[in-house]
């Protein structure tokens, strides 16, 4: 016998999501078995380190051109 719809979670603003698992990738991409074997892609990056930070409150004031690949 199915339940009738709770539409006091729909009106909640607070509830934004019910019985939702995190967000996540299991797929691997290698470019050779050779790769695959070692279990190293050249495709993944770590973002493990010391990252360059500038917090800008609008696009106005971001630093000019900070979108380039050459921007330092």
């Amino acid at each position: 016998m199915m339940q009738e719809f709770c539409y006091d979670i729909v009106k909640n603003q607070e509830i934004f999501k019910v019985n939702v698992l995190p967000a996540h990738s299991d797929h691997r991409f290698y470019e050779t078995e050779e790769e695959k074997e070692e279990g190293k892609s050249r495709f993944c990056s770590s973002l493990n380190g010391l990252w360059k930070f500038h917090y800008a409150r609008n696009y106005a004031t971001a630093p000019k051109d900070f979108w380039r690949e050459d921007f330092d």
